[in-house]
């Protein structure tokens, strides 16, 4: 009796225990993206220190940061697995996803051949609403996300949401109005960078950490 009556609590329990343990692939996705949003920023003021292209040891080490960055804020909102792994899972995640995004590249370039050869790249209109059309997508899951933080209580992810989704709220007018005082306030490369980090670079970074850390639990 006590054998049977004790069975269907741990029949229960553990497929609430197993979901618990499995990242959620789109918040995995929404959270990293909102943190590299936020350095993504810190990194265009950064260079913005610099000479244009200069490519100084600082120019270099703002594009470094935001990958890592992101990372460390997504093992620490999100914790998976033991902290003495932490350096050893930072590393790992950020040098595989980061060269998945590096990669992807092969498959933006004919886009972007693409957009040069049809003029484009050379109509501020034309590439701006490319821009916005993709920062959208791309940021779409943040703002689902962000709703669903709320609702459980989860107010760490709740309030990096609410950031990220501001900084690309600003990326968003400044591709809607690429000749306006706020883009305009960019240099050249700063305006190339932000825009192609935040709408190609930095989704498949964090679709790739979110396939990860998938596989990881599998």
């Amino acid at each position: 009796m006590n054998a049977t009556s004790a069975a269907p609590p741990v029949a229960v329990a553990r497929p609430l225990e197993d979901a618990e343990a499995r990242p959620r692939f789109w918040r995995t996705y929404a959270l990293t993206y909102a943190l590299g949003a936020i350095w993504v920023a810190v990194e265009i003021a950064l260079i913005g220190t610099q000479p244009s292209y200069g490519f100084t040891p600082v120019y270099v080490t703002a594009f470094m940061l935001p990958p890592f960055l992101a990372i460390a804020g997504l093992l620490v909102l999100d914790p998976r697995g033991s902290s003495r792994t932490f350096v050893a899972r930072l590393l790992a995640l950020t040098t595989v996803a980061g060269l998945v995004s590096v990669l992807s590249t092969v498959i933006l370039t004919p886009l972007l051949v693409l957009m040069f050869r049809e003029r484009i790249g050379f109509s501020l209109a034309a590439s701006g609403l490319v821009s916005w059309v993709s920062l959208l997508v791309v940021a779409t899951p943040l703002l689902i996300e962000l709703v669903r933080s709320v609702r459980q209580g989860r107010l760490s992810h709740a309030a990096a949401f609410v950031v990220g989704l501001l900084v690309v709220a600003v990326e968003v007018a400044m591709a809607i109005d690429p000749s306006g005082q706020l883009a305009t306030s960019l240099r050249r490369d700063q305006g190339a960078f932000l825009m192609v980090t935040a709408s190609w670079l930095m989704p498949v970074f964090a679709l790739a950490v979110a396939y990860i850390r998938r596989i990881e639990t599998d």
